[in-house]
């Protein structure tokens, strides 16, 4: 395996619940009269790829200029609420440390805005930027995920192909755009991803990134052995 790449925020760090209290601080001190509550918030992650996307789902409704103010609001109460700091979500670290001893180069899809990737890699402990060797925000991608162009247009940038690199996204609808580039994209939940299957689904992900490049590992050796053979079907 040759690359692996992480996906949405939650597949690093367990943000749901502070963008969930972020959003409703916002909406308060705006005066919207709107609330999130957990059931809703869920509901609404399973229909757009982000917290900075829920906000397209009332936008109509709202005057121009309201959406971009509260996701400026909303980030000043994140940053207040990620003060404490956070940690990154169990396995990641050991994940990364497994993938820089054996040669696997790290990218983050995180389409999200680069001043929001900058908040989250301060505040969470033991993780910087440097640990990856691309990150890539919403201001470098082409759409915003579900779209299938993203995970091509990342591919391109480090110049694999499909079939020597995982991906892990945290919402069925986020393994979606991975899948559909034929990336063998692993499910790893967030606490508040919405979750409509449990295909490639797991709940530990440094075994499975382990077990993934080993099986990969494995098919290149057999192809290079015995090239007459019929190719793997699958090397991941």
């Amino acid at each position: 395996m040759d690359l692996l790449l992480f996906g949405s925020p939650g597949t690093v760090v367990e943000t749901g619940r502070l963008e969930r209290l972020a959003f409703n601080a916002a909406f308060d001190e705006l005066g919207l009269g709107l609330y999130w509550n957990v059931a809703t918030y869920c509901k609404l992650t399973g229909l757009a790829s982000g917290p900075e996307s829920l906000t397209t789902l009332v936008g109509e409704e709202w005057a121009t200029g309201l959406v971009e103010e509260v996701l400026e609001c909303k980030l000043k109460h994140l940053s207040t609420y990620l003060e404490g700091g956070i940690e990154a979500r169990e396995g990641v670290l050991d994940t990364i440390a497994l993938c820089k001893q054996e040669g696997i180069r790290l990218g983050w899809v995180i389409d999200r805005p680069k001043e929001y990737v900058q908040l989250i890699l301060e505040a969470t402990n033991d993780l910087s930027g440097d640990m990856f060797d691309r990150i890539f925000t919403a201001e470098q991608l082409p759409a915003r995920k579900p779209d299938p162009r993203i995970y091509p247009f990342v591919l391109g940038q480090f110049g694999f192909s499909t079939d020597s690199v995982v991906a892990v996204e945290d919402s069925s609808l986020n393994q979606s755009s991975a899948l559909i580039a034929d990336i063998q994209c692993y499910l790893f939940p967030s606490e508040y991803s919405s979750v409509e299957h449990d295909i490639l689904l797991t709940r530990n992900l440094m075994t499975t990134v382990d077990m993934a490049h080993r099986s990969w590992m494995c098919g290149t050796s057999e192809t290079q052995i015995a090239p007459s053979q019929p190719p793997v079907a699958r090397r991941v």
